[in-house]
């Protein structure tokens, strides 16, 4: 299969698009050019930026150009396959790896969202968009389930729920209250017992300061090692790239450190990254010692009145079966987690190897089947670490 390396070229010649103008039975072939993402001209960026902000379903910050940008000044292995027709660019696809395997979306495991950024009009054929792109295949993890040319690669689908603060903060109260459910009056009926016991909340959007950020890493580290995950704040490209986002600040991509006090003391921070009117709910910690007056939900209701005030119309919670995006969520976006892959036999293996792990999962040997799935961690947690 053809190969491409960074800043070369390859015709797609079976690639065809349906962007023309109605009535019209030429389609233009198009072209592929695989770049790093540290290359991205200024002119790309512009015309990803006006994809980006034209195509609604692409309104998270994970499909700002500035996010591969940033993830690129982190890793080295980052790369931007940009599709082009006679009338100029008409699409992107990041991805990162792929040059001894399937390739992966960029950010790797950081990545609640994922797709081929281009407009929903758009019309292409994904095995031969990676072909073009010297891929073997793409693993996928967050995909948006609405990209129909992947959906036959589809092997499961999850809700990926969000607040809805389109009508402010007030409105999606009271459509919680209208649901029947009384979380958010509970949540700040604790918050009134915190002021009476520690003293005022004051709650900061945008926190300017060096120490919620060490907080928040010395916070999930703690948790990591309780709950016995892999302690992701100890991967040096990992906290390299959340630093970089944290300093990033623009009108489409920006990073958002929230913190939230109870009296002089630091209760809990929001580690996330925001576009012009998407939140995207990230990274939460809260002081353990204060978790009688739950700090973490008392963050996630103030971040969200503050995010109304700030031109924010939804806070995307991220794929999870947490308790608390359940009962806080207006709706969901699908999710699908699969694989395009070129090497049929592959393929069906990567497929069937995710249906006994999801078996597993449900089994009544689960306990026993763990010790096997805890060395695979390991192993993949410390080639993970370079």
């Amino acid at each position: 299969m053809p190969t491409a390396s960074p800043g070369s070229a390859t015709c797609l010649r079976a690639l065809r698009f349906g962007s023309v103008a109605p009535g019209n039975p030429e389609v233009e072939s198009v072209k592929v050019t695989v770049v790093p993402g540290a290359e991205l001209t200024p002119e790309h960026v512009t015309r990803w930026s006006a994809i980006h902000l034209a195509n609604p379903s692409l309104a998270s910050p994970y499909f700002a150009p500035e996010f591969v940008q940033v993830t690129a000044s982190a890793r080295d292995d980052v790369r931007v396959s940009i599709l082009e027709d006679d009338a100029g660019v008409v699409g992107f696809f990041p991805f990162q790896g792929g040059s001894d395997g399937p390739a992966h979306p960029v950010a790797g495991r950081m990545s609640d969202f994922h797709g081929i950024i281009a407009s929903d009009a758009l019309t292409w054929d994904a095995p031969t968009l990676l072909r073009s792109s010297g891929l073997s295949g793409w693993r996928f993890d967050h995909l948006l389930a609405s990209q129909e040319p992947l959906r036959r690669f589809h092997w499961t689908e999850a809700p990926s729920p969000y607040i809805d603060l389109a009508d402010g903060f007030e409105a999606y109260r009271q459509q919680r209250k209208d649901a029947g459910s009384r979380e958010i009056e509970q949540i700040l009926y604790k918050a009134r017992k915190a002021e009476r016991r520690l003293g005022p909340l004051r709650f900061e959007f945008q926190a300017s300061d060096e120490a919620p950020f060490a907080a928040l890493l010395r916070w999930k580290a703690q948790q990591y090692r309780a709950t016995g995950q892999q302690d992701i704040t100890a991967i040096p490209w990992i906290v390299r790239f959340l630093d970089r986002i944290r300093h990033a600040r623009g009108e489409r991509f920006s990073g958002l450190m929230s913190a939230l006090y109870i009296g002089d003391r630091l209760a809990a921070v929001h580690f996330g990254m925001r576009s012009s009117t998407v939140l995207h709910y990230w990274f939460p910690a809260y002081d353990p010692e204060l978790a009688f007056f739950s700090p973490g939900q008392l963050c996630i209701i103030e971040l969200a009145r503050a995010a109304a005030s700030q031109g924010v119309r939804r806070i995307d919670l991220g794929k999870g079966e947490e308790a608390y995006k359940s009962r806080l969520m207006s709706g969901s976006t699908p999710v699908a987690e699969g694989a395009v892959d070129l090497r049929p036999l592959v393929g069906t293996a990567g497929r069937r190897w995710f249906q006994l792990r999801n078996w597993a999962r449900r089994s009544p040997l689960r306990r026993p089947l763990l010790v096997p799935a805890r060395w695979l961690r390991r192993t993949a947690a410390a080639r993970s670490k370079h």
